[in-house]
C-alpha cells in the first residue's frame, strides 16, 4: 500500500474519531440535562431515554477503540494486514471500513463463532 493511501486512511480514521467523540460529548451533555431535573419536576427522566443514550455511547466508544487500534497499526506499519492470518486486507474492504482488522475469511470465521 502506498504512503499516500495510508495517509488517506489515517485522515479518514482521525476524522471519524473526532465526529464520534463530539457526538459522545453531546450525548453526555444531554444525559446530564436529564439527570439534573428534580424528580418532582414534570420533566422526570424517562429511563428508556437514558438507556438509549448509554447504549449509543457504549457502541460509539467501542468504535473509537477500533479506530484507535487501526491508527496504532498505521503507526507500527501493520495496517492493512489481517491480525489473525497476516494476509493483506483487500483495499476495497479498507475503503469501505478503514477500521477493519480482519480479512474477509477471518471475519466470516469470527462471526460464525460469535
Amino acid at each position: 500500500m502506498t504512503e499516500e493511501k495510508i495517509h488517506e486512511f489515517k485522515t479518514r480514521l482521525q476524522t471519524e474519531r473526532k465526529m464520534i467523540t463530539d457526538k459522545i460529548y453531546d450525548q453526555e451533555d444531554e444525559e446530564r440535562v436529564y439527570l439534573d431535573y428534580d424528580l418532582d419536576d414534570e420533566y422526570q427522566v424517562d429511563g428508556q431515554v437514558l438507556e438509549i443514550l448509554k447504549k449509543l455511547t457504549e457502541r460509539e466508544r467501542k468504535f473509537i477503540d477500533k479506530i484507535d487500534l487501526a491508527l496504532g497499526r498505521i503507526k507500527n506499519g501493520s495496517y492493512g494486514i489481517c491480525t489473525i492470518c497476516k494476509a493483506d486486507i483487500p483495499l476495497d474492504r479498507l475503503e469501505a471500513k478503514p477500521s477493519v482488522s480482519l480479512c474477509r475469511n477471518c471475519q466470516a470465521k469470527h462471526e460464525s463463532n460469535a
